[in-house]
């Protein structure tokens, strides 16, 4: 019985030993970007089994990004559905191929390529839809979709104000408006406000 347990933790250890040479660490240096919205990173490291990458046509794209002539990555993820020989990173975290683009690791699957446009690093629209992140935000009408007073949380179209890729609840979207400063009322402090509210981060603090 002694015997059969050495000889079993003796297995393991082999088996162990040999899995670890198997692994590679691929390492892209330098990809500090300085373009607002994107990744501002100087070192990112992407380690994947050699079963998984092709080390001979292995490259680093910036950002997080990388590929070989099989997948896409973004860090440790492989981005399903790429196509490695026309993927390009765009800014952010959104990149894209030929024929789909991405938010992070994931498609944005009714994105008009021809129309799509990037906001900011959470929300996007083309033609027919809004997005936040990957996700069409279904309450939002594209032709009217924008910024209230540059708050980058903020948005609105003709019928709704937005924040986090939600409709604001109760919010007003004719009487509503972002102070350029941090506000303060009866002790509580707010950034937004309309006839009905005052808001800060998303949520009504004071009722008027």
């Amino acid at each position: 019985m002694k015997k059969k347990i050495i000889l079993f933790i003796l297995i393991t250890i082999l088996i162990s030993s040999c899995y670890k040479k198997k692994e590679k660490t691929f390492i892209c240096k330098g990809n500090k970007e300085t373009e607002a919205g994107s990744a501002n990173r100087e070192d990112n490291s992407v380690t994947l089994g050699e079963r998984e990458v092709d080390s001979s046509t292995f490259v680093c794209l910036g950002s997080g990004y990388s590929k070989d002539k099989n997948s896409v990555y973004l860090l440790n993820y492989k981005i399903k559905g790429a196509d490695p020989k026309t993927f390009e990173y765009v800014v952010g975290v959104y990149s894209k191929d030929k024929n789909k683009i991405f938010y992070a690791d994931k498609e944005i699957k009714k994105a008009d390529f021809e129309t799509f446009e990037i906001i900011n690093v959470s929300y996007s629209k083309d033609k027919s839809h809004v997005y936040y992140e990957e996700e069409v935000i279904k309450e939002a009408d594209a032709g009217t979709f924008k910024l209230v007073n540059k708050s980058d949380f903020y948005f609105k179209d003709k019928n709704y104000v937005y924040f986090g890729g939600k409709v604001l609840p109760d919010s007003d979207v004719r009487t509503f408006i972002v102070h350029d400063e941090l506000q303060v009322k009866k002790g509580i402090y707010y950034k937004a406000e309309d006839k009905n509210n005052y808001y800060e981060y998303g949520k009504a603090v004071l009722e008027k």
